[in-house]
């Protein structure tokens, strides 16, 4: 067993034992192990190098730009508008509001990520919703908790630049062109598959509670809806319309300004679009705040992007320091099928889902997986595609750090126990449901 395996077990208790017994955040967590892991390692002499690495991937800036993206569109009401139109049409069928906030989750998760600062968004209309139409809090909770987590691997989102930055670092190495277009295209098929799931999930939900429509007057009018929402309608396809001329001009640019040049063209495309989409929001809200709110909408929720940030850092310099690549060696060296492996690794990554985010989880491992399933045989584009939904489909539903439902309880004001309850067997059957899929793209890809 190499040492770095210590490392790690060592790292993930610490982080656990710092979350559960004084209860400081996730992030100073991950600073304090990084701290004690220094010592313990005592390679001090890699500090400079690793401070250095760590602050120049653009993982950091992009990450950044999406969470003040995220600001952005909270202050003009793009989604408040459009989930507004979503329940309208949604609620009118037995079980509307929990599918009109998969519809709200998704389209949200395409616009800026998920995670926790989805359900303030989505859950805030919808979470009241399923209740009046007759859905058990504990059930509402979590429905609307996995639905946020779908933006996590619905691209483009900061863990879709996190695997694509690690997917480009990899065909750099190797010599091949990484193209974005190519991997954001396998990733939304990937995002359909489980957008498929979490709808026959809902629905088996919804059948057993035998859950009604939401009350006629509770309803959104559509026509009120589409009113004031139907700008914010074309926010997605202002997204998408670079990631589809990139997939469709790819050849046609690589002709005329060379392969690599053309590579670093769709590099650039996740670092252009959340400052565009930003801009473009501000005409397509609902309302068009003025300099000085802005200044105050980031002044309120720097905190929360500072946090998510330094955790990515953190992961970063943790990475640095213990060699991952080692305990992938050690995976390479035990000369196991690519079945087997691919099924031990979303057991690796739904472990750290419990203590840290899922952009965190893919820095940290994913040049690891990604090196150790490609020399196994997978093709390295699938496996990158699938690393966003391996790293944080779960994460933020899985105590002791569940942020995703304490803030769905909170809004409804229930009882935590009985949504833990329900979050526990539906995180087993998502789980099962990955590992099935991983392993059966790992290997449809040797074959490719």
């Amino acid at each position: 067993m190499p040492v770095e395996l210590i490392y790690l077990i060592v790292l993930v208790a610490l982080i656990i034992f710092i979350i559960t017994v004084p209860k400081r955040p996730v992030y100073e967590a991950t600073f304090v192990a990084f701290v004690i892991i220094l010592f313990i390692t005592w390679r001090w002499d890699k500090l400079g190098a690793c401070l250095a690495a760590s602050f120049s991937q653009t993982i950091l800036y992009t990450i950044l730009a999406f969470m003040a993206f995220s600001v952005v569109m909270k202050e003009t009401k793009v989604m408040d508008s459009c989930v507004a139109l979503i329940t309208s049409v949604c609620g009118r069928f037995k079980g509307g509001a929990a599918y009109a906030d998969i519809v709200a989750n998704t389209f949200l998760g395409a616009l800026s990520g998920g995670g926790p600062q989805n359900i303030p968004v989505v859950g805030s209309m919808t979470l009241p919703s399923m209740k009046k139409s007759g859905v058990p809090d504990a059930l509402a909770v979590n429905v609307s908790a996995f639905d946020s987590l779908m933006g996590n691997f619905i691209p483009p989102s900061p863990t879709y630049a996190a695997a694509f930055g690690i997917y480009a670092g990899f065909c750099a190495a190797s010599g091949t062109t990484a193209s974005s277009a190519e991997m954001w295209g396998v990733m939304w098929i990937i995002a359909a598959v489980m957008i498929a799931f979490r709808v026959a999930t809902v629905f088996v939900s919804c059948k057993i509670h035998r859950v009604a429509v939401v009350p006629k007057e509770e309803l959104p009018r559509f026509r009120d809806a589409l009113k004031s929402g139907w700008k914010a309608l074309f926010l997605p396809i202002i997204i998408a319309l670079p990631f589809l001329l990139d997939l469709l001009c790819f050849g046609f640019v690589a002709d005329r300004i060379g392969a690599e040049a053309a590579g670093m063209v769709s590099k650039s495309i996740l670092l252009i679009i959340p400052g565009f989409a930003a801009i473009c929001s501000l005409f397509l809200g609902s309302t068009r705040p003025k300099p000085t709110e802005l200044a105050r909408a980031f002044s309120e929720n720097v905190n929360g992007i500072v946090m998510i940030v330094a955790m990515v850092l953190f992961s970063m310099m943790i990475g640095n320091i213990i060699s991952v690549g080692e305990i992938g060696s050690f995976l390479s060296g035990l000369d196991l099928p690519l079945a087997l492996i691919a099924l031990i690794v979303p057991i690796l990554t739904t472990v750290m889902s419990m203590i840290i985010s899922s952009v965190a989880i893919t820095v940290f491992f994913g040049n690891m997986i990604l090196a150790v399933l490609v020399a196994a045989g997978a093709n390295p584009l699938l496996v990158a595609a699938m690393l966003p939904l391996i790293c944080g489909g779960l994460s933020g539903t899985i105590p002791p750090s569940a942020p995703c439902l304490f803030i769905g309880a909170n809004i409804l004001k229930c009882d935590f126990d009985g949504v833990s309850g329900i979050a526990v067997r539906w995180s087993v059957e998502q789980f099962v449901f990955v590992e099935l899929l991983f392993t059966a793209v790992c290997l449809i890809s040797s074959v490719l």
